[in-house]
């Protein structure tokens, strides 16, 4: 089954704390809410960026979406001075930080993996591509 271009109207809201790239899972409920359908289903291999995926019992993916800005390497710094470049990237002395995504609340949903470029230098490595970081079984036990 496609979730493509589904209507589902139950999700399960997770919020995930992060060091670097190591996740843990602090909460989750369910709600309802009309979910963005699925994102191009792609191949993990050669992908950048991160996002997260849904599979089924049989490893298909279900259901995935980008999570823009979830691991946090560096923040916009704005200049006070009127020569200077007005707005410029800033590596942040700690990666850490919360994020939170919607995921289908479907029976056919059994695991969610997050993928993201690796972390090296407290930069993201856009040059490699990203690997699966964290994962868990949605019946409720994690499975990192």
């Amino acid at each position: 089954m496609s979730l493509k271009d589904s209507n589902i109207t139950k999700a399960r809201r997770l919020t995930f704390q992060y060091k670097d790239t190591n996740i843990k899972l602090i909460s989750q409920y369910t709600i309802d809410k009309v979910i963005p359908p699925t994102s191009s289903l792609i191949k993990s291999e050669s992908k950048s960026g991160v996002w997260y995926e849904i599979t089924d019992a049989q490893q298909n993916i279900i259901y995935n979406r980008g999570i823009p800005n979830a691991i946090q390497t560096d923040v916009e710094v704005f200049s006070n001075e009127p020569e200077e470049e007005s707005i410029i990237r800033q590596n942040v002395p700690q990666i850490e930080g919360t994020f939170s995504i919607l995921i289908p609340d479907i029976p056919e949903a059994k695991s969610l993996s997050i993928f993201s470029n690796p972390i090296e230098k407290g930069k993201k490595s856009l040059q490699k591509s990203a690997t699966k970081i964290f994962e868990m079984n949605l019946n409720g036990d994690n499975i990192q």
